[in-house]
């Protein structure tokens, strides 16, 4: 009861109220990832140990689109953005159960963005872009859904870094609009739309990544070379990284409006495939040995980048010498998870140099993807 009456507050809350954008800060220096070619990387050279998870297929488990994964307590929480479903496999990659709840009625929604695992409430958070947040529990039951504020329109992404508090990203439809909302439940009254730095519509569009590090939050925009770390309702530049060029030197000369976006947005993909080594952010993490970035270059040719803090070398790769191609989904001081490229797979029957080759000798071209676990040194 208490719960339900802390969300009513918050909905009430935010009809009446409003509060000035944020004022950014900046610190003297931040650290400057520089990285250079792509460099000669093995598995071993990252972790200590690799596992290769294949997740079980069946017609209830069937994946298409695998957007983000969750570890937690030997649970896999997998969102397919393509069919709007949570998916929940075992350690084994076993099938448990999922979320697949389309409608308009109590507990339903009709797309879903972005989900949270709220680890110590046994709560599933999904996020209906339309303006909603729906709660569920570990086995699929709907708790309760909470109404976001109107504008933003169009919310994308969700963050937690602590269960007193919601960050949304979302894309502005207008100059006066900033991607940053954030929603504190011990204070509902307030309501903050931070002066984000990078506030165009267009840079926006190309997408955005956020995690947790030390329970604070970190967001990186697609086509920004920057990583910026909320403070409060303020930001601060976290750390930059340096490939040697600057893929969005052709935003810094444009400016988009509600009127030019198709116009612009198809010219700046032209210019970026157009150039091999220009490339889109992907998705960022950081843990107390490493920097991380997945770059998206010309048709969906993901590279990965693991920077050491300590000595700054670096591993940039598109593939492994052992032959395993991977997009990693989730990463924590202890291990990272990636989905396998099924391309790869032949490199990899053919150089046999990982161990559990069974896994892939085993797996069939309609079955699931199968996920790799980097245990770190």
């Amino acid at each position: 009861m208490k719960r339900s009456c802390l969300f009513v507050a918050l909905c009430a809350a935010l009809f009446f109220v409003s509060c000035k954008d944020a004022e950014q800060t900046e610190p003297d220096t931040h650290p400057i990832l520089k990285v250079g070619g792509i460099t000669a990387t093995s598995l071993s050279d990252i972790c200590a140990s690799v596992e290769f998870i294949p997740l079980e297929t069946n017609e209830e488990s069937l994946i298409k689109n695998i957007k983000k994964i969750v570890l937690f307590e030997d649970k896999y929480f997998i969102f397919d953005k393509s069919l709007f479903s949570i998916f929940i496999f075992d350690k084994d990659g076993r099938f448990v159960t999922k979320i697949h709840r389309i409608g308009q009625g109590p507990g339903e929604y009709t797309m879903l963005y972005d989900f949270l695992v709220k680890g110590e409430q046994k709560r599933i958070d999904l996020l209906n872009p339309m303006g909603s947040v729906l709660t569920y529990d570990f086995d699929g039951n709907f708790i309760e859904s909470l109404r976001l504020p109107s504008p933003p329109l169009n919310y994308w992404r969700i963050f937690s870094p602590n269960d007193s508090s919601y960050t949304f990203y979302s894309s502005p439809n207008h100059d006066e609009e900033r991607p940053i909302t954030h929603l504190s439940k011990n204070a509902p009254e307030r309501l903050c739309y931070n002066d984000f730095k990078h506030s165009d519509q267009m840079v926006s569009s190309f997408g955005c990544s956020g995690y947790t590090y030390l329970d604070e939050l970190y967001i990186c925009e697609g086509i920004s070379d920057h990583v910026y770390k909320l403070v409060d309702t303020s930001y601060v530049v976290a750390y930059e990284w340096d490939f040697g060029h600057r893929m969005n030197d052709f935003m810094k000369t444009i400016k988009s409006t509600p009127e030019n976006m198709n116009e612009i947005i198809s010219e700046y993909v032209d210019n970026l495939h157009g150039n091999p080594n220009n490339f889109i952010r992907w998705q960022d993490f950081q843990t107390d040995k490493w920097y991380y970035s997945s770059l998206m270059k010309r048709e969906f040719d993901y590279h990965n980048v693991f920077y050491e803090k300590g000595t700054g070398k670096y591993h940039y790769f598109r593939q492994t010498e052992e032959g395993v191609k991977f997009e990693i989904r989730y990463m924590n001081d202890d291990y990272c998870v990636g989905v396998i490229d099924s391309g790869c797979i032949p490199d990899i029957l053919e150089r046999r140099a990982v161990e559990n080759i069974e896994v892939f000798e085993n797996r069939k071209e309609d079955d699931n993807p199968i996920l790799i676990k980097m245990n770190f040194k």
